[in-house]
């Protein structure tokens, strides 16, 4: 005998419900997740204030000294072009029979 507290799961989901029209849709399942009943000042209590520390790739940031100004400056500085280029616009022309 199937348990009955358990409902039938196709593929590990409900199956899903077919309405008028015959269309299918899915259940949604009801939200398993209890709200939070601690008040502010209890959660504070177990976790004291600590800065928030950042990391790049998994290493922490250190402030100028991960990218200082002088090299971040050499980066983004880009060169003026020297003389403006003309534009030639290269139109191909396909030789094709008349009918």
């Amino acid at each position: 005998m199937p348990n009955e507290d358990k409902p039938d799961l196709k593929g590990g989901h409900p199956p899903a419900v077919k309405v008028a029209g015959g269309v299918r849709i899915t259940q949604r399942r009801p939200s398993q997740s209890e709200p939070d009943t601690r008040s502010s000042e209890e959660s504070e209590a177990r976790h004291p204030n600590n800065a928030i520390r950042m990391t790049i790739s998994g290493a922490p940031i250190r402030g100028d000294k991960d990218f200082p100004t002088a090299a971040v400056k050499a980066i983004h500085s880009k060169p003026l072009p020297l003389h403006q280029q003309s534009h030639v616009a290269n139109t191909h022309h396909i030789q094709q029979p008349k009918k």
